[in-house]
């Protein structure tokens, strides 16, 4: 039994997961928004959105469920950041996010499997705990 858990487990962790950000800023004046992605191990680079432009990564996860990506989202008068994937808290293998003024909104397919909704929104991270983990 413990052996299966275990195995499952594992055949988890290595699955692949794709990432999505989707620019939404047309509530805030119809800006572009520069993104940039890191991990512990892997700098994704700087891109820039225009509106409902998207940028996507994939990847697959550790076996020790430490698998973390950030990503700095900035526009004129603004600069915020956010965990995009946070392996202890995110279970998504498809995390599509859209990146609004006041916060980003991962789809969630719980409430329409085939559509989906983002209506799971998070508050940016506060600027004075950006410290990702060795």
């Amino acid at each position: 039994m413990l052996l299966l858990v275990f195995s499952a487990s594992i055949c988890d962790a290595r699955k692949r997961r794709f990432v999505r950000v989707e620019n939404n800023l047309a509530l805030d004046g119809d800006l572009s928004l520069t993104v940039h992605c890191k991990s512990r191990d892997d700098d994704l680079g700087v891109k820039v959105l225009p509106i409902n432009g998207t940028f996507e990564f994939s990847f697959k996860p550790n076996f020790i469920h430490t698998t973390q990506f950030y990503c700095s989202f900035q526009w004129p008068g603004r600069f915020e950041w956010f965990d995009i994937y946070k392996d202890s808290t995110d279970k998504c293998s498809l995390c599509y996010w859209k990146v609004f003024p006041s916060a980003v909104c991962r789809l969630s397919w719980e409430f329409d499997s085939i559509n989906g909704a983002y209506t799971d929104c998070y508050p940016w991270n506060d600027h004075a705990t950006h410290i990702i983990k060795s």
